[in-house]
């Protein structure tokens, strides 16, 4: 991705720590039109390995979907 290195290189590490069995939970914030779907499509392509839940929402509700992502592991 042209000008998010930094950012893929972080999702990279995010990902090698989950196919080590390290549990992870992603949040991505921010204004509208900055790449953050963008940026989940990249995880995605990478991660065809690995499960990942996707949610889309305001922000709340986050402790609660980790929560039940914990219980269904």
């Amino acid at each position: 991705m042209r000008g998010r290195a930094e950012e893929c290189g972080l999702l990279d590490g995010l990902l090698a720590d989950v196919r080590r069995g390290e549990g992870r939970c992603l949040v991505l914030r921010g204004e509208a039109g900055i790449g953050k779907t963008a940026l989940l499509d990249y995880l995605v392509e990478l991660a065809s390995d690995v499960r990942i839940a996707r949610a889309v929402g305001d922000g709340a509700g986050v402790r609660q979907l980790a929560s039940a992502l914990r219980a269904d592991a």
